[in-house]
């Protein structure tokens, strides 16, 4: 056989082992004792309850949700995810890579401005929130939309994070004033556009639960058939599974191609992309009102050091974590910075979104479910788990 490797060249046959450890020391216990007293006192959220293996109160559904896909290749499959996002308690999105779940998640975070709700979006590490900042790209006439998402991290990051503080206060002067009326137009159009798709995603969950309802009762019957009990129960079962069945025939099913009627290009999209744009200013520019003086400070001091550790001080005040949520609905964070987000006992955000779930360990997952109301776990679920080892 002919031989391929040059004359510099030769075969490495040496095993290689590589050790991947990250020490990691973090205090939990606050996390740990406010969870434990939300248990004690029956309020803990439905994404807590389903960690300690309790039924979850689906009653807390959020209803009426306008879902906005910012792109046309959505399927159906995709579409249901972010509009159970929007509405469930806790949804699950996972696949292999390359099968849409970071643009599904984009379209989740659009959707969430659209819905008003806060969002804290969270991994084990760095690259997934960095690789989500990087694509939620939305641009008007030509300008970028300055999405309003805070980047929260460890001190290098807090520091581009008040660099950015900086440029965003100046990029705000461009725009000198937010007509309110046209905005509320704008919105008004874009959920005259989304209409469509809510409404046939509505049919869809019902059409869902239904299928769900039906698989059951069968179940029921079948065991109720083999059990020998009486023609009565046997009969009041098929009955409800005939009601069922003429329920589903009035409920169309929903496939791609209907989708694709009803979903259109809103990164191109004149009304959605002004909204989105000019919204983001609006709150963006509240970082020019009295009580975002202090933070602006610590943004032009020139001493890293004592800028960064003020940072950190202010972060972990409630009250100022509720006024910079005026201004970014939206928090970016690895789950273990989520530390210096006010302190767990306060339930910031509408909804916790954790990427690359698979790879999160339970203990530093617990900090940003602390401060979420619901949660959208999206991963693979054939990565490998961490291991962790907790010392005394």
């Amino acid at each position: 056989s002919k031989n391929l490797i040059g004359d510099f060249e030769k075969k490495d046959t040496e095993p290689y082992l590589m050790l991947i450890n990250r020490d990691m020391k973090v205090k939990l216990d606050r996390t740990l004792d406010e969870i434990l007293a939300r248990h004690d006192n029956s309020t803990l959220t439905a994404p807590l309850q389903a960690y300690f293996g309790e039924p979850i109160d689906y009653a807390a559904v959020k209803k009426n949700q306008r879902i906005a896909i910012i792109d046309n290749r959505a399927n159906i499959t995709q579409v249901r995810a972010v509009y159970n996002a929007m509405r469930n308690p806790i949804t699950y999105v996972q696949g292999p890579p390359g099968t849409g779940k970071t643009q599904t998640l984009i379209n989740v975070l659009v959707s969430a401005f659209f819905n008003s709700q806060k969002v804290l979006v969270c991994s084990n590490n760095n690259k997934p929130i960095d690789d989500i900042l990087d694509k939620i790209k939305l641009s008007y006439r030509g300008y970028e939309t300055p999405f309003p998402i805070l980047r929260i991290g460890n001190d290098e990051e807090n520091l581009k994070t008040l660099d950015k503080l900086l440029e965003l206060d100046r990029l705000c002067d461009r725009i000198s004033v937010i007509d309110e009326e046209k905005l509320t137009k704008r919105k008004i159009e874009a959920e005259r556009k989304f209409k469509g798709l809510s409404d046939a995603l509505e049919m869809d969950e019902e059409r869902q639960e239904l299928i769900e309802a039906r698989r059951s009762a069968q179940a029921w019957f079948d065991f109720a058939k083999g059990g020998n009990q009486t023609d009565a129960i046997c009969n009041n079962i098929k009955k409800t599974i005939d009601d069922i069945d003429e329920k589903l025939k009035s409920i169309p099913e929903i496939s791609n191609s209907d989708i694709k009627r009803f979903v259109f290009n809103a990164r191109e999209d004149y009304d959605f992309s002004q909204y989105i744009h000019y919204l983001s200013f609006k709150f963006l520019k509240r970082l020019k009102n009295t009580e975002f003086k202090g933070l602006m400070d610590i943004a032009r001091n020139p001493d890293s050091l004592t800028k960064c550790a003020d940072f950190n001080k202010y972060l972990g005040e409630n009250e100022n974590i509720e006024n910079l949520l005026n201004v970014f609905p939206f928090f970016a964070t690895t789950n273990l910075s989520a530390n210096k987000i006010g302190t767990p006992d306060h339930l910031f955000f509408d909804l916790c979104v954790m990427d690359e779930a698979g790879q999160c360990s339970i203990a530093t997952s617990l900090i940003p479910l602390a401060r979420s109301e619901r949660l959208l776990l999206v991963g693979d679920q054939n990565q490998l788990q961490p291991v962790v080892v907790l010392e005394e």
